[in-house]
Order: C-alpha cells, then sequence, then structure tokens
C-alpha cells in the first residue's frame, strides 16, 4: 500500500466512525504516522481527499456488482452475493458520514447520486429482468416503477429518525429492506429460492 492508498484508508475509517466535518486533516495525519504537509502533499485539500475515498467506493460498487452477476446461480443468489460485499463495504458507517457528504460535499454527493442513477438503476433493472426469466420473480410487476424504489430506499438505511442507531446496524436494516422486496416480487419458486439461500447463510 502506497502513501495515498494508506491515506485513504486511514481517512475513511476516521470518516466511517466519526463522519466527515468533524475529522481534521491534523488527525487524519496522526493516524497515518504522517506530518500534515505530507498528507497535503498527496491531497491539496480535504474535498479531494474526500472525492478520492468516494472515487474508490464507486469503483469498489461497480467491482462488486460484476463479481455479483458472474458468480450468481441466479437472480435471487445475485441479492444475497450483493448483500455480503455491501456489508463488508459498510460495515460501521456512522449515518453522519453521509449527511455530511450532502451538506458540506454536494458535488461529490451528486456523483454517488448519478452512480445509483445510471449504473446501479441498470444493475437493478437487469436482475428484475432476469428474475423474471427464470421464473423467480412475478411477470407482471412493473420494472420502471420498482427500480426507482430500490434506488430511493438505498439511503433510507441511514435515516436515523426512522432506524435509530443504537438498536441496528445498518447491514441489518438493508437486510431487511432487501428481504421485503424480495418476498414481494418472488414468485412461490423464488420464495423457496429466498429460503434456501437463507438457510444456507445460517449453515455457514
Amino acid at each position: 500500500m502506497d502513501q495515498r492508498e494508506m491515506i485513504i484508508h486511514k481517512s475513511y475509517d476516521l470518516f466511517k466512525r466519526y463522519g466527515i466535518r468533524s475529522v481534521t486533516m491534523d488527525e487524519i495525519a496522526v493516524q497515518c504516522g504522517m506530518s500534515k504537509k505530507t498528507v497535503y502533499q498527496s491531497f491539496s485539500d480535504k474535498d479531494e481527499l474526500v472525492a478520492s475515498i468516494m472515487d474508490n467506493n464507486i469503483r469498489m460498487s461497480v467491482e462488486g456488482c460484476n463479481q455479483s452477476q458472474k458468480q450468481s446461480e441466479n437472480a435471487i443468489h445475485e441479492v444475497f452475493l450483493s448483500l455480503d460485499w455491501v456489508h463488508e463495504m459498510f460495515d460501521g458507517v456512522n449515518p453522519a458520514l453521509l449527511f455530511d457528504l450532502r451538506k458540506y460535499h454536494s458535488a461529490i454527493f451528486q456523483k454517488l447520486e448519478e452512480h445509483k442513477k445510471q449504473f446501479l438503476f441498470q444493475i437493478f433493472k437487469l436482475n428484475i429482468e432476469k428474475g423474471i426469466e427464470e421464473g423467480l420473480y412475478r411477470p407482471e410487476i412493473k420494472v420502471d416503477i420498482l427500480v426507482p424504489l430500490r434506488i430511493h430506499t438505498m439511503t433510507l438505511v441511514f435515516e436515523t429518525d426512522l432506524f435509530p442507531t443504537q438498536k441496528y446496524t445498518l447491514y441489518e436494516i438493508d437486510y431487511e429492506i432487501n428481504m421485503h422486496e424480495l418476498y414481494g416480487i418472488a414468485t412461490s419458486k423464488g420464495v423457496e429460492m429466498i429460503e434456501h439461500y437463507k438457510n444456507q447463510r445460517k449453515i455457514n
């Protein structure tokens, strides 16, 4: 891991725990074991650092989705595989991170929104179409309604007024939302497949 990667890694760990605004460049330098001047040699300011972290997250999102598609046995299995990499990526994230991103780094936040509306939109759309072809999802469902709904629910997990962080982890919330949506669109064959993968996870 080179110096730039280490700064990104350490900074994201801090941002996940405390949010973006409350973490200073001085604290980042201390955590990296280097001077603030050295940090600024890699990143001109905090905004550039945040942008690099989010670019990295977008890249990981693309890789995770593509890998889930390739490795999945069917559309429902793809959802379960996606849940695994999302859990790993966002484990321990403080909801303040999204709030700070939206309020203080709006251009970067908008880039994440575009990623959702373009790339993730197509991923969800293809998954539903695949599930219908496989007989796992109900053929009468309206894809053009359900895909935007799924996009919208992605950020619901960060709404602390709805889901107190002291009660549920982000993964628990995301898992329940995904299961609710899966059961809602599944055929009887699809329900059996959902139960199969849920039981498989319990064993493992």
